[in-house]
């Protein structure tokens, strides 16, 4: 059975093979193992992956992943993100980079976020109507829509400016977007 790191540098070599433009990117980020990640992440510089998740997947899976992360990376994700909720932005980029994952033929694995209703949409605007959404369900709840701040991490650090609290009854925005997206919201490195 081959190891993750073996599989990893099978995906980038599949990548070089059948997408040029997808592994010329990918081949310039340095690959980390860590357990501590759910699936695969990356800061633009590296892409950090779970070997239990690269293991138990398909190569065409290992394959798709991977050029979504290269898809945050040229894409601009991570220097993008400003101040905007984490978990949140990274599940609008998902849902903008997805559908031109699959349109160009890559598979991704169950669970993957896709929604034709974002098809062609910026992370931004995305985003935007994820932060709608929220407000919306919190208002639903009866929450007043008051905020405390904008999580910015994982460490539940604000910056003071966002909606990170609607209301005594409302979830915060980390929490809504937990309770929505589960493990799919993924991870951008800080």
């Amino acid at each position: 059975m081959k190891t993750a790191e073996q599989l990893m540098t099978q995906a980038r070599i599949r990548l070089i093979d059948k997408h040029p433009f997808f592994g010329n990117t990918a081949m310039k980020l340095k690959l980390i193992e860590d357990s501590s990640i759910s699936t695969m992440c990356t800061d633009g510089k590296v892409v950090k992956y779970n070997p239990a998740f690269i293991e138990e997947n398909i190569m065409a899976h290992n394959v798709g992943v991977l050029a979504h992360e290269v898809m945050h990376v040229t894409n601009g994700h991570p220097l993008r993100r400003g101040k905007k909720d984490h978990k949140l932005f990274n599940v609008a980029c998902d849902y903008a980079i997805n559908p031109i994952l699959v349109d160009g033929g890559f598979v991704l694995p169950d669970g993957a976020l896709l929604d034709l209703a974002y098809h062609g949409m910026s992370a931004e605007e995305i985003y935007s109507l994820l932060l709608d959404k929220y407000e919306q369900d919190e208002g639903d709840s009866g929450g007043d829509g008051e905020g405390e701040g904008e999580t910015s991490d994982d460490t539940g650090d604000g910056d003071g400016d966002g909606d990170g609290e609607s209301g005594e009854s409302g979830d915060s925005l980390a929490d809504w977007v937990q309770d929505k997206f589960g493990d799919q919201a993924g991870e951008f490195e800080d």
